[in-house]
């Protein structure tokens, strides 16, 4: 049988450089065993029989030494011809033709004898080994630098300009050749120079000084060293440097690379002069238009213009740029940059940019989303389409909070609800309130001032738009809180309230149109809020009512309602029941602060300050004649408080109620009154002085200024 023939090409000798004619004479002997006799040894003593060694089963116990085995084969080997070596030269032969790489790690000399490559030079290795040190080293690099040559030196040069070694290394090499070396001055050294001081340590006084050079020498600054310039006054920014090197290329028809217009625009946006920067970027758009769409501004530039007018408040032109980018399809806007211009817009308020963002971005046409705010972003996006109208938006917000679980709040139904009122949809505003109450958030007054507001504003259409909304949410919701009913009888009672004559307002003691319709809502509590009214619902009737009638029915209300009344309420049913109605409805008031013998006239008091009470009753006539009864009210309205208490802790009415109800009981000379100043003498609020003027009759208004004739009953 023929032996197995091994391949040796190029592959092999690169994953196996140790194969060699020795090592393949013992892989051929291994392998073609069986035609040809093995190879007998004669075993050591004590050592067990042992098996032909091949390639493949040498590695378990060992390798025996190279001059033991060739010995061996030679000695076999020294009569016969030289088979092995033909064989191997068959099978380099084959391979060669197979292949033809079989030279390409390994040559072979004249009589057919593999040779490895010869090393490189001894110089080629010195330049070598000076370079690697000069490139490690730290500057200044003294050392390393003398023992360089000075190509070796330029080319580091050439290397570290592009690096972020920094720039004390470049100046040190720079400062060397020109220093030691007397190496004249050149553009690529120069900018070398420039390139180094495109690192956070550079400084635009560079650019400067070799702009300074270039002038004092008979150097041609060549377009890259303006480049190189335009580069390193991109991160430290000099607009006159700047202009003065545009101004220089302008003159020697040096045409500005992309890259030098990507510097400009760096360099003015780090100027902080956006409006120029802004006209660089659409020149530079317009030329890429002309070009073809050449050179077109990269999107990392756009991007950067982005952050920086969002960051600076531009909004309008952040938008702008990001809608020509998403005009064009081969240029995508990073999800990034969507939310750092959703969080832009409602930082700054900005309502175009949120909605352009929302449906852009949040909910697109075809329905991918984007960007998922977060709870707090999407309150402000609710605030913000609350405070421009957009129900729609806002709708939207709420519908995405729902759908992730998110438990809605006051602020969100308060921002719903101004939504809807800055959009004028009435009917819509009072639903929030219902669905608030639905869900356990009970709104209060101050959550409905934007629909006071808006009711207010409007016309009285609108008014009976929210009356008839009232009704029919009834019937939707099953009950209306307390709130909406109280938000829209307040709406009625200040539309009706303003600035009109005295003819228009009617004689005293008769309400207005708008307090008979706040009134005739009023008698449908029950049917709307089966709760039943709150003090606030009272505080507004009472505040508007002037007829007796009126003011009474609603003291009989609160108290159905087990609303105890207050005694302002007290005080002003007394005051118009005694000046406009009835003087027994007066008196009865006033009775129900009292105790039964009170008014029975039984209780004995004993005034300890009688005598100052006597001393007053007796100089009232005298006091009289001096005491207006404009001062009167105006005490009146001093003395006029929410809770009127005596020393005693016990409630009792005010100075204005009881002039009023003394001046009736006089005139109509009704003898209640006297039970009634004893009770007001007992809670230390003695009337005896305002029984003495009422008595008397309202004083003489003196008349000043105006002379007048004298009769002689007078002068006596």
């Amino acid at each position: 049988m023929a032996g197995t023939r091994i391949v040796v090409d190029g592959l092999w000798r690169c994953l196996c450089p140790s194969v060699d004619t020795p090592a393949l004479l013992r892989a051929i002997n291994g392998s073609t065993a069986t035609a040809q006799p093995a190879l007998r040894r004669t075993p050591r003593p004590g050592a067990g029989r042992r098996g032909h060694r091949t390639l493949s089963n040498s590695a378990q116990h060992g390798i025996e030494p190279y001059a033991t085995v060739m010995s061996a084969e030679a000695s076999v080997n020294a009569t016969k011809p030289p088979y092995y070596t033909h064989q191997l030269r068959h099978i380099h032969a084959g391979a060669t033709d197979r292949i033809g790489r079989l030279d390409l790690m390994s040559s072979r000399g004249p009589n057919g004898t593999i040779q490895r490559p010869l090393p490189p030079p001894k110089s080629e290795l010195n330049d070598e080994k000076a370079l690697i040190h000069l490139l490690r080293a730290q500057p200044p690099c003294w050392s390393q630098l003398q023992a360089a040559s000075t190509p070796i030196i330029y080319e580091a040069l050439r290397q570290l300009q592009d690096s972020m070694c920094g720039i004390d290394k470049i100046e040190a090499i720079a400062r060397f050749l020109l220093e030691e070396r007397a190496e004249p001055p050149t553009s690529a050294l120069c900018e070398a120079v420039l390139r180094a001081n495109c690192s956070k340590d550079g400084s635009a006084d560079a650019v400067k000084d070799v702009l300074q050079l270039l002038d004092d020498s008979t150097i041609e600054a060549t377009p890259s060293l303006y480049h190189a310039a335009l580069a390193v006054l991109a991160i430290h920014p000099d607009y006159v440097t700047r202009a003065v090197i545009l101004s220089k290329m302008k003159e020697r028809w040096i045409d500005v690379s992309p890259d030098g217009m990507i510097s400009v625009a760096i360099g003015l946006l780090r100027d902080g002069q956006f409006e120029r920067a802004i006209e660089h970027l659409d020149k530079m758009t317009a030329a890429s238009t002309s070009a073809g769409g050449e050179a077109a501004p990269p999107p990392w530039l756009l991007d950067v213009y982005v952050y920086v007018f969002l960051q600076e408040g531009f909004l309008d032109d952040a938008l702008k740029i990001i809608d020509q980018r998403v005009l064009r399809e081969s240029d995508l806007v990073t999800p990034n940059l969507w939310f750092v211009m959703l969080e832009a817009c409602c930082r700054w308020s900005h309502y175009e940019g949120l909605v352009y963002v929302w449906n852009r971005a949040v909910k697109s046409a075809s329905g991918r989303s984007i960007l998922t705010p977060s709870d707090a972003m999407a309150l402000e996006i609710l605030n913000i389409a609350s405070q421009n109208g957009d129900s729609n938006l806002a709708a939207a917000v709420m519908q995405m909070l729902a759908a992730r679980g998110t438990k809605l709040g006051l602020p969100h139904f308060e921002a719903m609800l101004d939504c809807y009122c800055q959009a004028g949809n009435i009917g819509k505003a009072l639903q929030v309130l219902c669905i608030m109450n639905n869900a356990n958030i009970i709104p209060e007054q101050a959550t409905t001032r934007s629909l006071f507001i808006r009711l207010v504003e409007s016309s009285e259409a609108s008014l009976d738009d929210a009356v008839d909304s009232l009704f029919s949410l009834k019937k939707q919701y099953g009950t209306i809180p307390l709130a909406a009913f109280n938000v829209v009888i307040e709406a009625m009672l200040e539309y009706g309230a303003k600035p009109a004559s005295d003819e228009e307002n009617g004689p005293a003691g008769e309400d207005s149109p708008s307090t008979l319709m706040a009134l005739d809502l009023y008698r449908h509590v029950r049917q709307l809020c089966p709760s039943g009214p709150n003090r606030m619902t009272f505080r507004l009737l009472f505040g508007a009512c002037t007829n007796p009638q009126h003011l009474n029915f609603l003291l009989c209300e609160m108290q159905s309602f087990g609303l105890r009344p207050d005694i302002a309420y007290v005080n002003q049913v007394v005051h118009d029941n005694a000046k406009y109605g009835s003087l027994n409805a007066a008196i009865s008031h006033v009775h129900d602060l009292m105790d039964a013998e009170e008014i029975a006239g039984t209780y004995k008091f004993e005034d300890t300050n009688s005598a100052l009470d006597k001393e007053l009753t007796e100089n009232a006539a005298a006091v009289s004649d001096t005491l207006s009864e404009d001062a009167e009210v105006v005490f009146a309205a001093d003395s006029s408080s929410s809770v009127t208490l005596s020393d005693h802790g016990r409630p009792w009415i005010n100075r204005r109620a009881a002039t009023a109800l003394a001046r009736r009981c006089i005139e109509e000379k009704d003898d209640r009154i006297n039970a009634i100043a004893a009770a007001s003498r007992r809670r230390g609020r003695p009337m005896d002085k305002i029984l003495a003027i009422a008595r008397k009759g309202p004083p003489v208004k003196p008349i000043i200024g105006v002379p007048r004739l004298i009769d002689e009953d007078e002068m006596a």
